[in-house]
């Protein structure tokens, strides 16, 4: 699983430094992240200048603030993405691809990454990363299966038991998929099914869309038990 996210990383490495013809420790100011702040926006932006050994400086976007790039006097209604630009922008979240457009017009040299589609034409992507199963690729973009992000991983010791360990990551509702009351109960049945076997250890982590009834539901098939219920921060 790690190993797909280590290709993105590479391949945002690599091609940046190809477009770029620097090298990451050479990079002379902040980059900037430009997202409306969605975790899943922000952090995958994150994983990539880490992986470049930059620093950063987090852009947000107020909701006003993209009528104010449609409109004429672009990037000047916003003093925050106003100039000296920096060398790289790195943006995701559809609010933050006519910014980065914006800024691209203004400052052409900047080298610009959008994060997943852009949904925009010319929206100024010198590269787009996007997830291998997106049905719309753009003409530059990279893939994988998996996003880039910033996340640290403990290696795994074994227990003295030999026990496995299923990590259980439990999503929630979105205009794709909705956890119905019937999608519920069978989830439940499965990982019923592995938590009575003694040799197996569940650590199960929602999502803050997972539905209450069935975060319910997952907490309750832990307690008194080895099973983990991991609270996401």
């Amino acid at each position: 699983m790690l190993r797909h996210n280590e290709i993105i990383l590479r391949d945002c490495k690599v091609n940046l430094q190809t477009r770029l013809i620097i090298q990451p420790n050479k990079i002379t100011n902040h980059i900037w992240i430009i997202t409306d702040g969605k975790a899943g926006d922000q952090n995958p932006c994150i994983g990539v200048v880490k992986a470049l050994n930059g620093s950063y400086i987090l852009k947000t976007i107020r909701k006003s603030i993209v009528y104010q790039f449609l409109s004429s006097n672009m990037v000047k209604n916003a003093p925050q993405f106003s100039a000296p630009f920096p060398e790289i922008i790195i943006a995701s979240g559809r609010s933050a691809a006519p910014i980065m457009r914006a800024i691209k017009i203004k400052s052409p040299q900047t080298f610009c990454v959008f994060l997943k589609n852009p949904y925009l034409k010319n929206s100024g992507a010198d590269i787009v990363w996007q997830p291998s199963h997106d049905t719309k690729l753009q003409e530059n973009a990279i893939t994988s299966i998996l996003s880039p992000n910033h996340l640290q991983f403990t290696p795994y010791v074994e227990s003295k038991h030999k026990q496995k360990i299923i990590g259980i990551l439990v999503g929630g509702n979105s205009k794709h998929a909705k956890w119905t009351n019937q999608c519920c109960l069978e989830f439940i049945q499965l990982l019923q099914r592995h938590a009575d076997n003694p040799n197996i250890t569940l650590k199960i982590l929602p999502s803050r869309r997972t539905p209450q009834v069935l975060q319910n539901a997952l907490q309750h098939l832990c307690v008194n038990t080895r099973h983990e219920w991991c609270i996401p921060n």
